[in-house]
């Protein structure tokens, strides 16, 4: 069998950390199920691993198209040469690899479709995806009532967020996407609102709301109903609305099953689903959304197609909004109201998107770096040069002493959250020097010492000290704790004073739930986040740190959504040449959904 000269062929290739054991063992698992012969083209092998291996770096797919090198680099030591596509292609259409890889209708473990290789599972979940949101996008609703498009005018003043309504109220797919401050939930619980004005108040209509984190959740809850009330005096409320959750919740997660309750044999109990941050939804997980929805109910998706994609595989959101297909049902919204439209947030997030070459990138550089003029408002963006140590740096100690001063001084769950909220840290790693799990322990050294004398500090008695900030990093649904959920530590009034962990109630209550401990799951330390766990969330003020050197994480996409987390002011820590690499750096997901959606011409 060939299973003992591809385990040969692959094993340099997970020397040099370029593929993972699982890789291997599915390629040379298959191998011996399917009896491939000794003298089988290991380039084959080297095909299908590194399709499995795309997974993990949140491809949908291995692209063929393109040369294995461009896509990942051997470390120089290894000594390593790749095939090229052609030499993998040839290899695939081989007699072996027509075992292991087949057409689209085809039984075989991997697809090949347009010299895209693709685990079978992944290529399902496209499929449906694409195939789901065609049969939606050319389904309309009805047609819009003549009062309705009165109601939209005295509703929404914007010509973008009027369109949004009207798409949404006539087809059952609609795509909202825009930066910040954009209105997108504004105008979606105005959608929700004019969707219950033409239901029956016996039958009101039933909508759910969602968003992939707890944090997300709450404020996409919060920000309907604040909606709503604005509103409520002037029309009767028909609608139906249950506390948004996340995403996990909405489709009834089953412990130890990587089923949920809801799908196409059980699906929601709902007319509209809407769902917000969806640039954080994976490939996978928009399939199950699908598959629970019921027929004719409504599907409403908010988002920033400009943000990070998401951690797992697939970039859903961009793709949808990129498709000729969907077209009809998408809609960009451009008016900001967040930033000042002449202050730097809004000026260098819409550059950092337009960057294209090096010369782009100095110039936002250059800005950023130019001392204001005297008698002119202080910047929204502040430049920092990353020191060369963190722990050792007067200016940086000082500025989180500062930046967290008002946080220590709190000590009821409610003005702690509050204050916490304000400010938040985001690095751009998560590992080394200048990434979140060093960096919080020098914020923890740091606050040990106060701001000023006699000032407040933390003091570090044990794991569970008070005012230590953690973030939950696995779901745990006995606690009903998610990956993302904030916890603060502070002393229990209703337990003399010993320290818990308080955790906000996702349901707008501003109630507050208590747990000890050793109770959490997987958690970390949060004074800091990550950017990518910043996603969903907005504070007042923020710091950016990025590193001293490259990585290739660090990216457009990465610094767009970081510096866009704050209502008022970003103080950015870079040097020049890693914040100009990242500007104009693009996060490339391979991925053939788009393709999947455009390949037949549809009518709307």
């Amino acid at each position: 069998m060939a299973t003992n000269a591809w385990q040969d062929r692959l094993t340099p290739l997970l020397s040099c950390g370029l593929l993972r054991d699982i890789d291997c063992h599915l390629v040379t698992s298959l191998a011996r199920l399917l009896n491939i012969t000794p003298n089988a083209d290991s380039n084959v092998a080297i095909a299908l691993a590194f399709a499995s291996r795309a997974i993990d770096d949140g491809h949908i797919c291995l692209d063929l198209n393109i040369d294995l090198s461009d896509i990942v680099t051997p470390p120089p030591e290894c000594n390593i040469t790749l095939p090229d596509s052609r030499a993998l292609l040839a290899a695939l259409a081989s007699e072996a690899g027509q075992i292991l890889a087949g057409s689209a209708v085809s039984d075989k473990p991997f697809v090949l479709d347009n010299n895209r290789l693709y685990l079978r599972r992944m290529y399902n979940y496209e499929s449906y995806v694409a195939g789901q949101l065609l049969k939606m996008a050319t389904t309309n609703a009805a047609p819009i009532a003549p009062h309705l498009d009165v109601r939209i005018s005295e509703l929404l003043t914007d010509t973008d967020q009027q369109q949004a309504a009207r798409m949404a109220l006539t087809r059952r797919l609609t795509i909202i996407s825009g930066g910040p401050g954009t209105g997108k939930t504004y105008t979606a619980a105005r959608i929700l609102y004019l969707l219950g004005e033409t239901t029956p108040t016996e039958n009101p209509l039933r909508i759910r709301l969602a968003a992939p984190t707890g944090k997300a959740a709450m404020r996409l809850d919060e920000s309907i109903r604040e909606a709503f009330s604005q509103i409520a005096a002037a029309t009767v409320d028909h609608t139906g609305i249950e506390p948004a959750s996340t995403i996990e919740r909405l489709l009834g997660y089953n412990r130890d099953s990587p089923y949920y309750k809801h799908d196409a044999a059980n699906p929601l109990n709902a007319d509209v689903v809407l769902i917000d941050e969806a640039s954080m939804i994976d490939l996978p997980k928009m399939a199950k959304i699908l598959s629970a929805l019921p027929d004719k109910c409504r599907l409403i998706l908010l988002g920033d197609r400009y943000q990070l994609a998401s951690v797992q595989p697939g970039s859903v959101l961009a793709e949808l909004c990129d498709s000729k297909n969907l077209s009809s049902c998408v809609v960009t919204l451009q008016r900001s109201r967040r930033f000042l439209e002449g202050g730097a947030i809004a000026q260098v997030s819409r550059a950092i998107n337009k960057a294209t070459s090096l010369a782009d990138a100095t110039a936002i550089w250059q800005k950023l770096a130019t001392p204001p003029q005297q008698n002119t408002p202080a910047p929204d963006i502040t430049l920092h040069l990353t020191p060369p140590d963190l722990a050792a740096d007067h200016c940086f100690a000082t500025s989180i002493r500062q930046a967290f001063a008002a946080f220590l001084q709190e000590n009821t769950p409610a003005a702690a959250f509050a204050a916490l909220n304000r400010f938040r840290l985001l690095c751009a790693l998560r590992r080394g020097p200048y990434g979140a799990e060093n960096v919080n322990k020098v914020i923890e050294n740091i606050l040990t010492t106060p701001l000023t004398a006699g000032g407040p500090r933390l003091t570090k008695r044990g794991e569970w000290y008070s005012h230590r900030v953690v973030m939950i990093t696995k779901n745990d649904y006995n606690y009903k704790l998610f990956n993302g959920d904030i916890g603060i530590v502070l002393p229990d009034p209703e337990n003399n004073n010993q320290n818990a962990v308080f955790f906000e109630e996702t349901n707008s209550t501003g109630a507050f739930r208590r747990l000890t401990g050793h109770l959490l799951p997987p958690h970390d330390t949060a004074f800091a986040m990550t950017i990518h766990k910043s996603q969903g969330s907005e504070f007042d003020r923020i710091m950016v740190l990025l590193p001293t050197s490259d990585a290739s994480v660090l990216s457009k996409e990465l610094l767009y959504t970081a510096i866009t987390r704050t209502k008022t002011t970003v103080d950015l820590w870079a040097t020049a040449e890693v914040f100009q690499t990242a500007t104009i750096r693009n996060t490339k997901r391979f991925t053939g959904l788009r393709h999947q959606l455009d390949a037949t011409p549809t009518t709307p």
